[in-house]
């Protein structure tokens, strides 16, 4: 393991397309993707949404004690 770590943001399904399975696919071509680069773990932040999804996939709730932050560079 070397810490090599993909971040995964804003998966979205248009409403119209959604329960058709379009996300897990992505979701599993993303994995795939990961592996062939060689990344150890994928982390993303589950909307209420998409935790059940991502759940069924394998992702783990992270037991961290780091704290999210961010900094808003423009109001």
């Amino acid at each position: 393991m070397h810490g090599l770590t993909g971040s995964i943001f804003n998966v979205y399904v248009d409403p119209t397309y959604r329960k058709r399975g379009i996300a897990r696919q992505l979701m599993a071509n993303i994995i795939c993707q990961a592996h062939e680069l060689g990344l150890d773990r994928l982390e993303l932040r589950a909307t209420a949404m998409g935790y059940n999804l991502y759940k069924s996939i394998g992702f783990e709730e992270d037991e961290s004690t780091h704290t999210a932050m961010n900094y808003y560079l423009s109001e």
